[in-house]
């Protein structure tokens, strides 16, 4: 089997699990998932950033991954969500943190339940994108061990973890995104010896750097990556 199709069945068993985790996990019992949602659409109405403070509690987060999920919405004509109403029995018991009626489980695709589902989905397919650019990255930094890099995704794609947070609505994907794309445009850097080609991975890791900073707080701490990389780039 080439790496090719080895590489594709991993992206392949990736979106799977995603697909899986998504439509066996209730609506909004994802760490924050209801806020998240109430964000997207607050962007879809309005087309603006929250005024602080609001009462929307992820409103303090940077708004890329919200104007993204927007823009899906409005492009595929997507119902709005439920707003998700809180359990009162919550405990031991009955640990799920929201009522969940039965039209819930027996229509998981449509109206406002497919809207967060296909939200979900978004999440899913940046998933993909970053396993990719790790794919990229580890054929950067290992030229010629393919199968290195094959394992490398593959222990990226199967952290259950890394699966959970990309079947969920959260703006944590469109963060680690950026994160790959700027340890690609660094890698590049690392062993490009023409100018031209170094300059172009330096304005590509500047791109990945603002997204990241767009997408979630704490991509500061990456703020000095790309400057070193350029100080030990062959330019």
């Amino acid at each position: 089997m080439g790496a090719r199709a080895i590489l594709a069945g991993i992206l392949a068993a990736f979106v799977l699990l995603c697909v899986g985790f998504n439509l066996l996990t209730p609506l909004y019992e994802g760490p924050d998932e209801r806020e998240h949602v109430e964000y997207v659409m607050f962007v879809r109405e309005t087309w603006s950033i929250p005024e602080l403070p609001h009462p929307i509690f992820e409103a303090v987060q940077p708004p890329a991954y919200y104007f993204l999920q927007a823009g899906v919405v409005t492009v595929l004509g997507l119902q709005a969500p439920p707003s998700g109403t809180e359990n009162p029995e919550v405990g031991p018991e009955d640990p799920l943190f929201f009522e969940h009626p039965a039209s819930e489980r027996d229509r998981p695709l449509s109206g406002g339940v497919g809207t967060v589902r296909a939200l979900r989905a978004v999440s899913t397919l940046l998933g993909v994108l970053t396993l990719l650019l790790v794919h990229a990255t580890a054929r950067t930094l290992f030229p010629g061990r393919e199968t290195l890099a094959l394992v490398v995704t593959g222990t990226a794609a199967f952290v259950p973890q890394f699966v959970a947070v990309h079947a969920l609505v959260n703006n944590d994907v469109l963060a680690v995104l950026a994160g790959a794309l700027l340890l690609f445009a660094v890698a590049r850097l690392m062993v490009e010896g023409e100018e031209r080609l170094s300059l172009r991975y330096a304005a590509l890791a500047g791109a990945a750097l603002g997204l990241g900073l767009l997408a979630k707080g704490y991509a500061m701490a990456s703020i000095p990556v790309p400057f070193i990389a350029l100080l030990l780039a062959p330019l």
